[in-house]
């Protein structure tokens, strides 16, 4: 059984980048493996990512040792790849394709299969020459690419190439409870599940001292009622599913990570399963009555609150976000109230940190980002959404679903930049993030290369950005209070209304900092890079 590493599970894989050699421009597919396949597994994958039948033979080759890896010598993948910076793998032995295979770096394998990260170049026929032939039959048009879909691949790859899952095998057996996974788990991941979960005085604890302390906490009816309680949505609707089930069932071990009551409940086995134990299946079943799932629901409508107020304003007065609360679900909460509740929130891993009668965004802590924001906000009114709904879907999609404007980005990437459809959606949403956190045109153009989106002419740069420029003016930004530049602008132009939180009011200009100035912090590093993050 596995615990949980700081950062992701802590699974090693390595991040690979597959070129098919004598492609011009390069084709490749970069790659994300677990660390612990064979050379007969990475084979499978390679053909996987290249739509190959896999019907010819194979050999890996260590240039640098000058050793060859067959199928009949099929071995681990590890003690090559940590020593070396690329191996070659050839497939076919008529005209073959040859491939360099970049060890570009390791990375925390957090899925338990292999997954194609970005791409080059679409699928090509496998019986066409090698990538000799492939050319010639491109010159006379009858080359017969497949468009390459990451969705579909990644799909298949996690489906039927997910090693540990359809091994067969397994080093857990016998009955999963906490005191088993506890007794099993590496000395530095208890410090980490005592960390989580706020065990005082645990530094100087014996394992095995460390192991009971840890086991009565978290079987503690009243720890466990805060664990449950204050657990997002998600992440109570799968572990209730998985307290259902008989032997667990999967999930997105990111997700895992980042949720603190999977994190403290869960066990991870051998084939990367999920599993309850069943003492605290016992506990959950005797904690969660009616009354406890009407509280939680409370709890988490003020998370959707706190977290649309991060969207929008970044920092949030309580005396705002207690006017919003009341307006919108019809209640008298005081203010005291209101910050109480944010405080518990707050300390039991909330989305927000109470600062001088104000809640701010998290992400803004780091360097004291909250600051700078406010020093770009200056005196300018927040936009208040008119019905409960509309405030509340910022907070559920920390973001905004595509108008009429990004509608049309999507469709001009995709017909006239000749992206994917992923792509093009994809890359919406990274332009939209990046109007929304204040940065600039320049800074949107260059997103583009990060999903492969390259304007070849000047006509198709200036189409580019005009359809950014539309997004843009739509978008609701930070440094704005939730207005969009164009709303903000009529604002402006109005004369003689009178200020305050949610009122349109005269917007005086501040000092604009922009992502490529030297940041105000003396740093000495560009805004975007530091208290700009």
């Amino acid at each position: 059984m596995r615990m949980w590493k700081k950062g992701v599970e802590h699974m090693q894989g390595y991040q690979l980048k597959i070129i098919i050699k004598n492609s011009k421009p390069p084709i490749w597919r970069r790659t994300a493996v677990p660390g612990d396949i064979t050379f007969g597994q990475l084979h499978r994958v390679i053909q996987a990512v290249y739509g190959w039948k896999d019907s010819k033979p194979y050999i890996f080759e260590i240039p640098q040792k000058k050793i060859k890896i067959g199928p009949a010598e099929d071995q681990a993948i590890a003690p090559w790849l940590q020593n070396h910076k690329w191996i070659r793998y050839t497939y076919g032995s008529e005209n073959p394709w040859e491939h360099r295979v970049e060890i570009e770096k390791e990375v925390d394998d957090a899925w338990g299969y292999p997954r194609v990260e970005k791409y080059k170049g679409a699928n090509l026929p496998e019986d066409c020459g090698g990538i000799a032939g492939y050319y010639e039959l491109q010159e006379k048009g009858m080359a017969g690419e497949e468009e390459y879909s990451l969705e579909t691949i990644n799909q298949y790859l996690a489906e039927h190439l997910d090693f540990h899952k359809n091994s067969g095998t397994s080093e857990d057996t016998g009955e999963y409870t906490m005191e088993r996974w506890l007794m099993e788990a590496h000395p530095e991941e208890l410090e980490e599940l005592a960390e989580l979960n706020h065990l005082a005085s645990y530094k100087n604890l014996t394992k095995e001292e460390l192991t009971v302390r840890l086991k009565e906490l978290l079987l503690n009816e009243a720890h466990m009622s805060q664990l449950l309680l204050y657990a997002g949505a998600d992440e109570y609707r799968v572990f209730l599913e998985l307290t259902a089930g008989g032997r667990g069932g999967r999930a997105d071990l990111n997700f895992v990570y980042r949720s603190r009551l999977l994190r403290s409940c869960c066990i991870l086995t051998r084939d990367t399963t999920l599993v309850v134990p069943e003492e605290v299946k016992a506990l959950c079943r005797k904690i969660i009555t009616p009354e406890f799932e009407a509280e939680h629901e409370e709890i988490e409508t003020l998370r959707k609150y706190c977290s649309s107020a991060c969207y929008l304003y970044g920092v949030t007065p309580v005396s705002l976000l207690t006017k919003l609360y009341n307006q919108y679900e019809g209640t008298r909460l005081t203010e005291e109230i209101m910050e109480n509740r944010c405080r518990e929130l707050m300390n039991n891993g909330g989305p927000v940190t109470v600062i001088n009668d104000s809640i701010v965004a998290n992400e803004l802590l780091e360097q004291d980002a909250y600051r700078m924001l406010l020093l770009l906000q200056g005196t300018k009114p927040y936009y208040i959404p008119p019905v409960r709904g509309l405030f509340l879907q910022y907070g559920v999609l920390y973001g905004e679903a595509p108008d009429q404007n990004g509608l049309e980005l999507i469709r001009y990437v995709r017909e006239d930049l000749d992206a994917g459809q992923a792509q093009a959606n994809s890359y919406f949403y990274e332009a939209q993030a990046l109007i929304h956190k204040n940065y600039e045109m320049e800074d949107l153009i260059a997103a583009a290369a990060k999903y492969n989106i390259t304007p070849g002419t000047k006509e198709q740069l200036a189409g580019l950005s005009e359809r950014l420029r539309s997004v843009w003016n739509h978008t609701r930004r930070l440094g704005d209070r939730g207005y969009t530049p164009l709303e903000l602008e009529i604002l402006q132009k109005k004369a003689g209304l009178s200020s305050g939180a949610g009122k349109p009011g005269p917007v005086q200009k501040c000092q604009k900092i922009y992502p490529n100035d030297p940041c105000p912090c003396g740093s000495g590093r560009k805004y975007k890079k530091c208290c700009g993050r």
